[in-house]
Formats: structure tokens, C-alpha cells, sequence
């Protein structure tokens, strides 16, 4: 599993990763930094390959990028 961040420009990306510890951000530097319209261009292109489920996680306390994708990610998965 690893992080994934959303939102709506590089800028509000940038400013979620900002707020999470710097050990944590090392301890898990690879991760999903996208817009919603490219992260459901990445999951489609996961599951057009054959890919059937995937674990998401987020940073604590980002609310926001749960939002995102519950709202705007996943139903254009369904």
C-alpha cells in the first residue's frame, strides 16, 4: 500500500504532503500525488490490465483526499 494524495492542483497536493512529518514522508516516499482526473486515469489503466483491488491509504487526517476520491475517483471506476 501506498499513500495517496489528491487535489485539485499541484499546489494543494503540495501543501497536504507539506503538513505530514518529514520521517513519515521518508518512510514511504513512493506514492500516488495526483488531480482526481489523473488518478482515475491511473486506476483504469491498472484495471484494464487485470487489476481487480486496491488498498488506498492516506495520511492521517487527510480528510480531504478521501473525499476526492469517494466522491469524484471511485464512481468513475463502478
Amino acid at each position: 500500500m501506498l499513500p495517496l494524495v489528491l487535489g485539485n492542483s499541484p499546489e494543494e497536493i503540495a501543501a497536504r504532503q507539506a503538513r505530514v512529518p518529514p520521517p513519515l514522508r521518508q518512510q514511504f516516499n513512493a506514492g500516488l500525488e495526483a488531480t482526481p482526473q489523473q488518478a482515475i486515469a491511473y486506476y483504469t489503466n491498472l484495471t484494464n490490465v487485470g487489476m481487480r483491488y486496491f488498498i488506498i491509504g492516506c495520511w492521517p487526517g487527510d480528510t480531504e483526499t478521501m473525499r476526492l476520491f469517494s466522491q469524484q475517483v471511485l464512481p468513475a471506476l463502478s
